[in-house]
């Protein structure tokens, strides 16, 4: 009895190991078969990880290409990479996307033939071909479709012909900035540079739009600006009203005039600090007052400057004035400078015009000197004139 279940066991074993070897053998011919084509360069592929990628990579180029055929938003926003931001939407890119590199493929009624992916770890591009038309007329169109790999290991569409990433923004400092209606929260501002404040918008689209900002003391100003891709800030410059500029160059003409009589009058600085905002230095106050004024009266062989009196201030005819924050304005200007020259009993009266620029800071009803941009403000006059 023991004899006869062994025999089974034995035909059993024996079953199981020809199925086995069977099995085995037909799996190495198909493995070979295809390593063989491969080789031979009848199919490709290709295993591990690179091929993993180019695979999502392929998907994500298709599955984009069809959406746009398809005119299918809700698909074609899923395909692309969009930073979170709250100036782009999905009426943003489908309104801008008939003006992209993309409008031949919108509504196209065609198949996807091929796709050929181009190198790369974190970046791929993807030639779509398309074939469209019907059997007695075929014919093709090819789109170029950039993919990135995201930080979730996602492939997306780059979509940077629709939008930019990382778009700044200057504008004066301390001002609020709407962009389309939609306020600039303070979580997009990233710097302050010479008292402009830059703010960094993640994503927008690059379609025309209305920038209005408004300063405390100055007013707003509204400009229309399509964004671009560049690594500057795009500034926005706001000029001051007639009312704020005649006011400022009546302060500058009045300060110039009251500092050089207290000057000839021999008051130490502290008599003209006054002039000055706090943030200003005693040197820089020194500069102009003591160093300055004394640079314009000094005379030689026997003559003397005196008698000198600011009469005239203007626009600048090259340079525009702006604001460069919420109380501070930056003025380009030219003025006209009189005054004596005498050698004895010769007397003459001499004119100068020139180009000067100052920053001013406001201060209740009037102003104060912010910066002295112009050195020879305060120090200097010569015969050689402009024409205003």
């Amino acid at each position: 009895m023991e004899n006869v279940e062994k025999k089974k066991m034995s035909k059993s074993t024996i079953i199981i190991i020809i199925v086995a070897a069977v099995i085995l053998f037909f799996t190495i011919m198909a493995v070979g078969g295809i390593f063989t084509l491969n080789k031979l360069g009848i199919i490709h592929i290709s295993f591990g990880k690179d091929a993993y990628e180019a695979k999502k990579a392929d998907d994500e180029a298709r599955n984009f290409v069809n959406a746009l055929m398809k005119e299918d938003n809700n698909k074609i926003f899923k395909c692309i990479d969009v930073p979170e931001s709250d100036f782009l939407s999905k009426d943003d890119i489908k309104n801008y996307l008939p003006k992209s590199s993309y409008q031949d493929i919108i509504g196209l009624k065609g198949k996807i033939t091929s796709i050929t992916l181009g190198s790369g770890t974190t970046s791929r591009t993807a030639t779509v071909v398309i074939s469209t038309g019907n059997l007695n007329q075929v014919s093709t169109k090819s789109v170029i479709v950039k993919c990135n790999l995201m930080d979730n290991n996602r492939w997306k569409v780059d979509l940077s012909d629709v939008y930019v990433k990382n778009w700044k923004i200057s504008v004066p400092g301390g001002s609020s900035i709407e962009i389309d209606g939609k306020k600039v929260e303070e979580k997009y501002k990233t710097e302050t540079k010479d008292l402009n404040d830059i703010y960094t918008i993640p994503a927008i689209v690059k379609s025309e739009k209305e920038i209005k900002v408004s300063t405390t003391n100055f007013g707003e100003e509204t400009q229309k600006i399509t964004p671009s891709s560049s690594s500057s800030a795009k500034t926005i410059q706001i000029s001051p009203n007639e009312d704020v500029i005649k006011s400022a160059y009546e302060f500058i003409k009045n300060t110039w005039n009251s500092m050089y009589k207290e000057y000839i009058a021999g008051s130490d600085i502290s008599s003209v600090t006054k002039y000055f905002d706090t943030s200003v230095s005693n040197e820089t106050i020194e500069s102009c007052y003591k160093s300055g004024f004394n640079s314009l009266t000094k005379g030689s062989s026997g003559y003397k400057y005196v008698n000198y009196v600011m009469t005239n201030v203007v626009d600048s005819k090259n340079k525009k004035n702006y604001i460069s924050s919420n109380d501070v304005i930056t003025l380009n200007f030219g003025y006209t400078l009189n005054w004596n020259w005498e050698f004895g009993y010769a007397n003459d009266l001499r004119t100068m015009n020139r180009y000067s620029s100052i920053a001013l800071k406001k201060d209740g009803d009037s102003w104060k000197i912010y910066d002295v941009t112009d050195s020879k403000l305060f120090s200097y006059s010569s015969q050689y004139t402009k024409n205003f």
